[in-house]
């Protein structure tokens, strides 16, 4: 009960985070838009609050990487 407890926890904590920087869409499983306090932001698809799939991450220096991702990690 306590490890179901610890993962509910840690699942939840993990949304909000995700909730709280969202500006658009589905961040947790679907189509979004998230933008960090730096002025990065990331643009395409989520999956468990990560980058998983199409999309487009913009720098603060005007770089712009398109292209797939998996469980936050450009590999394409």
């Amino acid at each position: 009960m306590r490890i179901l407890s610890l993962i509910l926890f840690f699942t939840i904590a993990i949304s909000g985070k995700a909730l709280s920087n969202c500006v658009y869409g589905d961040c947790l499983k679907g189509y979004g838009t998230f933008k960090w306090s730096n002025g990065e932001s990331y643009e395409g698809e989520f999956k468990l609050g990560k980058r998983h799939g199409e999309g487009t991450y913009k720098f603060t220096n005007g770089k712009v990487v398109k292209g797939n991702w998996r469980s936050n990690k450009f590999i394409d």
